[in-house]
């Protein structure tokens, strides 16, 4: 009997708790991924939306050229594959250069009248608002799988199984509101 209450103690209760903490560490990496998915999701529709809005722009404004080039250069590479990094910085570029073209866009009045452009504007401004609740949703789920991969005693089984810290939006990425489309 003294056998059988030793051996539970000694190797059936740590075995149950690695398995709880295992499982539990990996629901929430499946919460991280998931999160990010949804990101890539929207900022997939975004880059799927600008080339309309770039083609609409350009019948109006045909000298500004500048512009348009650098907001689907920044597109291509923020819906391009690469590291989360990567996707990050290109997608931070990317709204810069939407602010930017704002601020060109408000010299065409014309266009602001324009009931297709009008349309697109709408829904970026939309996709911007979503991308902006997803990225919140993400930095939420890394911060809780963060903080369980640190914690004790659930750090030594995370450090066996080789999981590290995710990476969060910078203060500037969660911050800084969305692109403001308001041609």
């Amino acid at each position: 009997m003294i056998f059988v209450f030793i051996f539970i103690l000694l190797i059936a209760l740590p075995a149950f708790y690695m398995v709880l903490t295992y499982n539990g560490l990996q629901r929430k990496k499946i919460r991280v991924d998931g999160a990010w998915s949804q990101i890539a999701t929207y900022l997939q529709q975004r880059g799927d939306l600008i080339p309309n809005l770039v083609e609409t722009v350009k019948g109006y404004m045909g000298h500004e050229k500048e512009t348009l080039v650098e907001v689907t250069r920044w597109r291509n590479q923020s819906v391009g594959s690469g590291s989360r990094d990567e996707v990050l910085n290109a997608d931070a570029q990317l709204s810069r250069s939407l602010i930017q073209l704002t601020h060109v866009v408000e010299q065409y009045p014309q266009l602001k009248a324009d009931a297709q452009f009008n349309q697109l504007q709408g829904q970026l401004q939309q996709m911007e608002n979503d991308i902006q609740g997803a990225r919140a949703q993400y930095n939420q789920a890394v911060e809780s799988f963060n903080t369980a991969i640190v914690i004790f005693p659930n750090n030594l089984l995370a450090g066996y199984f080789k999981m590290e810290e995710k990476t969060f939006f910078s203060e500037e990425e969660q911050h800084r509101s969305a692109p403001k489309v308001k041609f």
